[in-house]
């Protein structure tokens, strides 16, 4: 029981720094994207 959690644990880890790479990732994208509008 105590080995499935830590599995769970991990799991949502994972989801959280892919959340918050996204994130990271579609801002830079967004900025990029009205810099290139500027320019």
């Amino acid at each position: 029981m105590l080995k499935h959690f830590g599995k769970l644990e991990k799991i949502q880890s994972l989801k959280d720094a892919i959340k918050k790479t996204a994130i990271v990732t579609s801002r830079f994208f967004y900025e990029l994207n009205v810099l290139s509008n500027l320019a």
